[in-house]
């Protein structure tokens, strides 16, 4: 293993301070000097590649509620990244956006349940989901593999309780007027007959709930949040990950 060397300051109990050239994982050591605290100010561009390529974060977590372009956004990066993408979309089934058809058991499910129900059953998918999300996160840990996951059951909540430094999460999230907007045009709710625009309606609903409260736990959380109404909100995070993931090579 090559070993790095760098300038050290050292530091005295009684304050006073030298510089000494010593092996660059410094740490509490004897100086010839005579002083035992060693703290390492400057080491070479081995080293400090090293110390931040283990500094980056394994996974990257892309959470928020439907429609805010998850799936596009995580794509993008996985591909710049060159890291393994994962959807938590493909581990389990739960009604989702009702069109361009709607399914007689997605009618029934919305059209039969109350707004708040509905959104509870999202939740509950979202809890009962996460078992598999941390088998995920683990078994990449494991392997060293980097990976880019996203998926609207990357609650913050959750996201929060995972090992500090080991992911990085981020939500995307918008005004709910103008993720409404995007909701209604997307699902061309104006051309739907009335059976299925009160199906879609249900579904806009539950999007801008699960977009609120999201926004909220992860605020409290201190999670990262995203405003992808911004012009150039996107690119700019893009930026911020192929910037972090460059000064590691």
């Amino acid at each position: 293993m090559r070993v790095a060397e760098g300038i050290a300051l050292h530091v005295s109990k009684s304050g006073s301070k030298c510089r000494q050239t010593i092996p660059a994982w410094g740490g509490r050591r004897r100086a010839n000097c005579g002083h035992s605290m060693v703290i390492p100010l400057i080491q070479n561009n081995y080293f400090c590649r090293e110390l931040r390529r283990m500094q980056q974060p394994l996974g990257i977590l892309v959470a928020g509620t439907s429609h805010v372009g998850k799936s596009t956004f995580a794509t993008a990066v996985a591909r710049s990244l060159g890291r393994e993408l994962i959807s938590t979309d493909d581990l389990a089934r739960h009604p989702g956006r009702p069109w361009p058809t709607v399914r007689p058991q997605v009618a029934e499910y919305y059209s039969k349940l109350s707004d708040d129900t509905i959104h509870w059953f999202l939740k509950v998918h979202h809890e009962n989901l996460w078992p598999q999300i941390e088998q995920i996160i683990e078994t990449r840990r494991q392997l060293s593999k980097p990976f880019i996951l996203e998926g609207a059951a990357l609650r913050p909540e959750y996201m929060a309780g995972i090992e500090p430094g080991l992911v990085r999460p981020v939500l995307l999230y918008s005004d709910n007027e103008f993720l409404r907007v995007r909701l209604t045009e997307g699902s061309r709710l104006r051309d739907a007959d009335q059976a299925s625009a009160a199906v879609i309606r249900k579904f806009i609903e539950r999007s801008l709930r699960e977009n609120s409260e999201l926004l909220e736990t992860a605020r409290e959380s201190d999670i990262p949040c995203v405003d992808i109404a911004v012009p150039g909100a996107l690119d700019t995070l893009m930026h911020k990950f192929s910037a972090a993931s460059a000064s590691t090579t």
